[in-house]
């Protein structure tokens, strides 16, 4: 393998957002499951540390590869993956992190769990719609399988994605959608840019 320090090292940021009662897995119905939310983060931490190292041998194998047909494309890079998380039990909370997350263009992408307000928020939604990175909304029940209401999700207008009924794993799940679909799937193979200000320009444009 190549040396670490040699590597072009590409930093991308998410934010995960939990909207109201997510604080209180683990006491909640039985259909979310016995998990605490400190666990799904440790979880969700775990399995995006473990899969940068996946990322890793995955490309210095495609690297290896096209050297052996005689091809030198610059491949040769270090994805490093970072996680914040949010969670209120307020509407305008979680707006007002939206509209933080608008400004500042800190997050190459959002995971959002919006809970209730999913089914009931046009103020969440049109907050949601002024982003301009992929969105992944997801919930950890299947919405579809459940009571009438909770199938109208309004939220998800916005969504570049939606993710429901894996559980506690969505939340890695999403990311790792966000990753193979935003990412890899423009690089590996390809003539790598090589800065996130050039990955994220792609997203807009795929979007």
């Amino acid at each position: 393998m190549a040396d670490k320090k040699s590597k072009k090292k590409i930093n991308f940021n998410f934010l995960i957002i939990n909207g109201p009662n997510l604080n209180m897995l683990g006491m909640r119905e039985k259909v979310y499951g016995e998990y605490k939310i400190k666990d799904v983060i440790n979880f969700t931490n775990e399995s995006l540390r473990r899969l940068e190292l996946e990322l890793e041998l995955e490309l210095e194998l495609e690297l290896e590869k096209e050297k052996e047909k005689g091809l030198e494309k610059d491949l040769n890079c270090l994805y490093k993956f970072k996680i914040d998380w949010f969670q209120s039990n307020s509407e305008g909370k979680i707006i007002d992190k939206l509209h933080w997350v608008a400004k500042h263009k800190k997050y190459g992408a959002l995971i959002i769990n919006p809970g209730a307000y999913s089914h009931t928020s046009v103020a969440m939604l049109d907050a949601l719609s002024i982003l301009q990175i992929p969105i992944v909304e997801v919930h950890i029940t299947n919405v579809f399988k459940r009571e009438s209401f909770r199938r109208r999700l309004l939220t998800a207008r916005a969504a570049s994605m939606v993710m429901c009924g894996f559980g506690f794993e969505v939340y890695y799940l999403a990311i790792y959608s966000c990753i193979r679909k935003y990412l890899l799937y423009k690089n590996i193979g390809k003539n790598l840019k090589g800065s996130l200000k050039c990955i994220k320009q792609q997203i807009l444009e795929r979007d």
